[in-house]
């Protein structure tokens, strides 16, 4: 038997680094999304707060000026969006919007964004209407996962 395992030392001793590693990788691998959960769920935990605060930032009834993209004209819109974007810029945000759902069409309306050239407004087409902001129509804060939901958004969290 010694004279066995002397013969195939170098064999079992890699079969066990292999076995190590294998264990390492996998308790690495359970780690890293841990990590990536952590950190997925704090930043949820942020944009509910800082949805919550720019909520009482703008007032409905002011917002509900602005109903068409001829509303786009008036001084206050201007004054909106640049709220919006002081909001996006105070808080290291990469982009903030303002939409409500138009009862008419049951789709939801973009009012401003944060962006300061081609900027999404009242003119911008509305889209389809998702779980989420039905959520926050109803005064709770909500928000969606980091997935795929529009083209070029892959990867925000909204």
């Amino acid at each position: 038997m010694l004279k066995l395992i002397k013969k195939n030392l170098f064999l079992l001793l890699f079969i066990a680094a292999g076995v190590a590693v294998v264990v390492i990788s996998i308790f690495a691998q359970s780690m890293m999304q841990h990590s990536a959960d952590i950190i997925g769920e704090a930043s949820i935990d942020k944009m509910l707060a800082l949805s919550k605060a720019a909520a009482m930032l703008f007032d409905a009834d002011e917002v509900d000026n602005y109903m068409v993209p001829a509303d786009m004209e008036k001084e206050g819109y201007e004054i909106l969006r640049q709220k919006l974007i002081a909001f996006t810029r105070e808080n290291d945000l990469e982009y903030t919007y303002l939409m409500r759902l138009d009862t008419a069409t049951n789709m939801m309306q973009f009012i401003a964004d944060n962006t300061e050239v081609d900027f999404t407004g009242l003119s911008t087409p509305q889209v389809a209407r998702e779980e989420t902001p039905d959520i926050a129509l109803a005064g709770q804060a909500a928000a969606v996962p980091i997935r795929s939901y529009s083209d070029g958004w892959e990867g925000y969290i909204t």
